[in-house]
């Protein structure tokens, strides 16, 4: 699947893991990276959604049509797949109750 990042730093974050520690520490930056992969590997979303790991459950409201993708603890990371699931955009790293 062919993934793309809603901003730069998102994606220095993947390149560069040391800025992703930085950003959210240890824990989250490794998830953060391992999910980015996950997803790069996968066929397409749907191979993401089998995953029960990840947990990969729909937003509602204006979030509607993003994906919310467990990483560890409250953390989770937000994407938003294509219609044909073939793409999908990293769009937020955010703890899931707004802390």
């Amino acid at each position: 699947m062919h993934v793309y990042f809603r901003t730069s730093q998102l994606e220095r974050a993947f390149i560069e893991s040391n800025r992703a520690v930085r950003r959210w520490g240890e824990p989250v930056a490794r998830t953060y990276i391992t999910r980015i992969i996950e997803l790069t590997n996968a066929q397409d979303f749907a191979d993401i959604r089998k995953l029960a790991s990840l947990r990969a459950h729909p937003l509602k409201g204006d979030r509607k049509g993003q994906w919310a993708l467990d990483m560890t603890g409250r953390w989770r990371l937000i994407v938003e797949p294509s219609r044909d699931g073939r793409t999908v955009a990293i769009l937020e790293v955010s703890q899931q109750y707004g802390d």
